[in-house]
């Protein structure tokens, strides 16, 4: 089994975890935010390379959970990569 941290705090992730573990599902409270980071803008340069560093982590978890892959990270991949017709082809920007 395989969950993204995006899509775990959830009635329905959580349900299908505990099935997974063959235990009763508990509802959870996911109305507080713990140790919640603070976004920081990157310089350009900077995004692009490390867009550049991780390409081959973000082009191996496209193919392997295709649409199961969180909606943040198409719109991070397509933001980091500024490649506009990248972007088109994996269907990221319309």
């Amino acid at each position: 089994m395989y969950l993204f941290y995006e899509n775990l705090f959830s009635d329905e992730t959580i349900e299908k975890l505990s099935a997974f573990l063959g235990i009763p599902p508990r509802p959870g409270d996911f109305s507080q935010k713990v140790f919640e980071g603070t976004p920081r803008k990157l310089r350009p340069r900077l995004k692009q390379d490390l867009r550049a560093f991780l390409d081959d982590e973000y082009v191996f978890a496209e193919q392997r959970f295709g649409s199961d892959l969180p909606d943040a990270w198409r719109k991070h991949d397509a933001a980091m990569s500024g490649d506009a017709d990248r972007e088109m082809q994996r269907g990221y920007v319309s």
